[in-house]
């Protein structure tokens, strides 16, 4: 086969099989050097049947490599090495550029997060309710409580503009998880605010219970802490796995 002796390779590779069958079962090897035998003495018909029989008995590898031949086989058809042939193809193709702004934007877009973390202090946890009461009461809202609704805003507004002006498909899906990200964390904090009278009741009651208490801040403190390396992670993902968008996992939000 190294001389390109194909009719050779194949009657000698023929018969050492048909010895085999005497004695023990040939190797995967031996029925791999068979079809690429035939592939090189334009038996191609025999080669792919070859390979068909060997994606139904062989190995996890032998199986693979079948695949493979197969499929380069229909592509360079009249090649002696059909699979040195398309790997030399997929070696020549020019690297993919990464588009520098589209990954810039998406980092951006996951890091507006922690803008709204460091700015969720500024907010009090009475906006919600107060807000309601404004309306209610005076059908307007004043410009004390202004000043806080829109920084409680201004996290949301980022993704919301990227989602709704965008082209690009890839920003536009992760501008969604971002926007879910923060409306639900706005709705959690909207009940909060309107029934944080509850939340008091339960702090009551756990107060009296130490040990409860003590799992319920380990708890808190574990899904801060994982609410904190959620836009690390997402970004991290983003690089590894390009093709799968990261999910913010809800329960951390609610706890």
């Amino acid at each position: 086969m190294a001389a390109q002796q194909y009719e050779k390779a194949v009657k000698r590779l023929e018969h050492y099989l048909q010895l085999k069958k005497q004695f023990d079962p040939a190797k995967p090897q031996t029925h791999v050097a068979l079809a690429r035998a035939y592939q090189g003495n334009r038996q191609r018909r025999e080669a792919i049947q070859l390979c068909q029989h060997l994606i139904k008995v062989g190995d996890k590898g032998t199986r693979l490599w079948a695949q493979q031949f197969m499929e380069a086989s229909q592509r360079h058809p009249r090649a002696h090495d059909p699979l040195a042939v398309m790997r030399g193809d997929e070696a020549k193709k020019p690297e993919i550029r990464w588009d520098v702004t589209t990954k810039a934007t998406i980092v951006g877009l996951h890091g507006s997060i922690y803008l709204g973390l460091l700015l969720s202090p500024l907010v009090p946890g009475s906006l919600w309710r107060d807000l309601g009461l404004a309306l209610m009461r005076e059908g307007a809202v004043s410009l004390a409580l202004l000043q806080p609704l829109a920084i409680a805003l201004v996290p949301l507004s980022v993704p919301l503009v990227l989602f709704v002006t965008g082209d690009d498909g890839e920003i536009r899906s992760h501008a969604q998880e971002v926007l879910n990200y923060w409306i639900t964390t706005l709705a959690i904090a909207l009940f909060l605010s309107v029934f944080g009278s509850g939340l008091d009741a339960v702090s009551a009651a756990l107060a009296k219970l130490p040990l409860a208490l003590n799992l319920v801040r380990l708890l808190v403190w574990m899904a801060g802490l994982s609410y904190g390396l959620g836009p690390l992670l997402a970004v991290g993902w983003y690089f590894w796995k390009p093709e799968r968008l990261f999910r913010y996992p809800f329960i951390l939000r609610l706890v």
